[in-house]
Parts: structure tokens; sequence; C-alpha cells
């Protein structure tokens, strides 16, 4: 059922699978985590993928794509190397990291730069957690999502606000 609720959540903001389905798993059998949730991560976006191909940020997609493979590598060290209890913990801290992030709506400038530090850091969380979305989601969050399929890199009027 936690991977259900994630999966609609994820259909309608585009992340969140991992950060519904994660703590509930890892409460209800750490044993499971980060493995079950990296399987349905690995088949969600290639249906959504599959939808929306038009509307794709490619060249920020190769960015982040460029960030997540290292990323995914430490984060695989994590799992091998951390005990589940650990691991649990640091699902809890993610979760608390991404509601603040969300919360406090930090703004972040996208750039190629920044969209590969997401993949990166959503390489290593989303590897050792299952919840990888919010790094990137924070990047894109100020981005229309016509504008953001269709221009690379983002004109200054699509810049997030200063603070």
């Amino acid at each position: 059922m936690a991977v259900f609720v994630g999966a609609i959540v994820q259909g309608a903001v585009g992340f969140g699978l991992g950060l519904v389905a994660a703590p509930v798993v890892t409460m209800l059998d750490p044993g499971l985590m980060p493995g079950s949730i990296q399987v349905v991560n690995a088949t969600l976006p290639l249906f959504t993928l599959a939808v929306e191909w038009r509307r794709i940020d490619w060249r920020g997609l190769g960015f982040a794509v460029l960030g997540r493979l290292p990323g995914s590598a430490i984060g695989a060290l994590i799992v091998v190397y951390v005990s589940t209890r650990t691991l649990g913990v640091f699902v809890g801290v993610m979760v608390l990291i991404a509601v603040a992030l969300t919360a406090r709506a930090v703004a972040v400038r996208r750039n190629g730069w920044t969209v590969t530090a997401a993949g990166f850091t959503s390489g290593i969380t989303g590897t050792a957690t299952g919840i990888g979305g919010p790094p990137v989601a924070l990047v894109y969050q100020n981005a229309r999502a016509r504008r953001s399929a269709r221009r690379w890199p983002p004109s200054s009027s699509s810049a997030p606000p200063s603070r």
C-alpha cells in the first residue's frame, strides 16, 4: 500500500515514491531496504518516460545522469558497509531533510553544475535509501513545466527569485 501511494504521489508531482514508501517499508521490515524500493524506482520512471518523453529536459537529464552514476557507486558502498539499523536512520534523516528543504523553499539556480550535483546526491541517497528524488526536485522546483522541457540553459527570466 505504501508503494502504491508513493507511486501516485510520484505520478502527480514527479517524485515521492521513495519519500512515501521507504520509511514505511523500513519500519515494517528494514531488511527489505533499499532493494524493494529500488525495484520500483527503476521501473516507474520508465513508464513516465514512455508517456512524457516530449516534455523531458534531455540536456538536464544528461547532467543529472552524469552525477548520478558515481553517486550510485558511493550509495552502493554505503549499503554494503553500513548496518541495517544505520541505514534505517539514514532513511529517516533523508525524509527530514527533504521535508525541511521543501518547507523552506530553498532557491537553487538551475545550471549544468547544480543539476550534476543534484544527480550525484540523488545517486547516493537514492541507492542507499531509496529516496533520490528530492535533490533533483529541489533544483527543478521553480521551473515551469513547458519551459524546462524546451529551454537549456534556462533564461534569466526563469531563474529562481533571489532572497
